[in-house]
């Protein structure tokens, strides 16, 4: 923590990428100054999935990443998703059940083999399926 401190480091954070029950990896975030604004920490940990994603697909250049096809309303939960919307939000929208976006989200989150919600949809906007 000295030594942080000594090169002008005074806060910071540590973002885990998570797959399947274990840490892939991590991001670490480190400020001069002012510490991390604590609104800032959802989209650094989204940025951390989507720069995880990007060295996933850099180290595999050369193989080619089909994408899993979505069905209509998983692209649209996860489209929904990915403008902030809550599951309710999401439900009253599409007009369906809270329980029914969470199975399509499920499914999707299935289809292209990530455990959380937000590596769902950076995969969705990395495979062309649904637009930011």
């Amino acid at each position: 923590m000295k030594e942080a401190e000594a090169a002008g480091v005074s806060g910071g954070l540590f973002i885990p990428v998570w797959s399947a029950g274990s840490t892939l990896g991590n991001v670490s975030v480190f400020a001069d100054g002012e510490p991390v604004h604590s609104g800032a920490v959802n989209r650094l940990h989204n940025l951390s999935v989507v720069f995880y994603e990007a060295l996933r697909r850099l180290k595999t250049v050369d193989e080619k990443i089909e994408p899993n096809e979505l069905v209509t309303t998983e692209r649209d939960c996860l489209s929904w998703l990915a403008h902030g919307q809550d599951d309710w939000e999401i439900s009253t929208l599409l007009n369906i059940s809270e329980n029914e976006v969470r199975i399509h989200v499920g499914q999707a989150m299935r289809k292209f083999g990530v455990p959380t919600r937000t590596q769902a949809v950076v995969q969705a906007i990395m495979t062309g399926q649904i637009v930011p």
